[in-house]
């Protein structure tokens, strides 16, 4: 069977210019971290008429946590690499303990080979994995952070809904909006729930502060208390 490697690097070859300095224009990437939602947001944006693909890159684009960084390897789905150029790199965010819950709980060891590689501050050896979760959620946005237009919340995804077709420039339906489930990439295996208390217990408190401090910038409550109300 064909390795993704090789499957990406048939297909870009398949769509390379003549000139190999040239690059190829695509209109949307959307990135953030792993278990962020990027399945949803691809799927919604399919059916409004974007020809987006979840970790595959289309006609239009890519929904995928893989490319955010530029590699010439990952663990699953297309890479990224300076072949493509994206007119537009959106920043999606979701509840940081959550995400991180779900990514300790769901994401295999080869994903956090992936995650070590780029983030040399993760210690194999020392550090659990809600550990090298949590440092994986915080330094993978950074790098999000570093090169994107615009960020959101996949939580109100439906309320700046205007707002990404004001900056596309584009007129998409809200319809898909209402008709695809937000459950759509759901895995149901048991999540350990994290609590901030969780993560005060087991990060620097350097870390956590950091972590905290990104959290509250992306809108999100920083302490157990307010997620009751949340």
């Amino acid at each position: 069977m064909i390795s993704k490697f090789l499957q990406t690097f048939f297909f870009l070859l398949s769509i390379l210019p003549l000139h190999a300095e040239q690059t190829i224009e695509k209109f949307l990437l959307i990135t953030g971290s792993s278990r962020s939602g990027t399945t949803y947001t691809a799927k919604v944006l399919t059916l409004a008429g974007l020809e987006i693909g979840h970790e595959h890159l289309k006609a239009d684009g890519c929904s995928s946590w893989l490319m955010n960084v530029k590699t010439n390897h990952a663990p699953y789905g297309y890479i990224r690499t300076d072949l493509v150029h994206y007119q537009h790199i959106f920043h999606q965010v979701r509840d940081p303990l959550k995400t991180i819950s779900s990514i300790s709980s769901t994401e295999k060891e080869k994903a956090f080979i992936f995650f070590r590689e780029y983030i040399p501050e993760i210690d194999r050896e020392k550090d659990s994995r809600l550990v090298q979760s949590a440092k994986y959620w915080y330094y993978w946005n950074l790098k999000a952070e570093a090169q994107a237009e615009w960020r959101y919340k996949i939580e109100e995804l439906d309320d700046v809904w205007d707002e990404m077709n004001e900056r596309l420039g584009l007129s998409l339906s809200k319809i898909p909006l209402k008709t695809t489930r937000k459950t759509i990439n759901h895995r149901p295996l048991p999540l350990q729930k994290i609590t901030w208390a969780d993560l005060k217990r087991e990060l620097s408190p350097d870390l956590f502060l950091a972590i905290q401090e990104m959290s509250m910038r992306y809108g999100y409550p920083i302490n157990d208390e307010e997620y009751e109300h949340f």
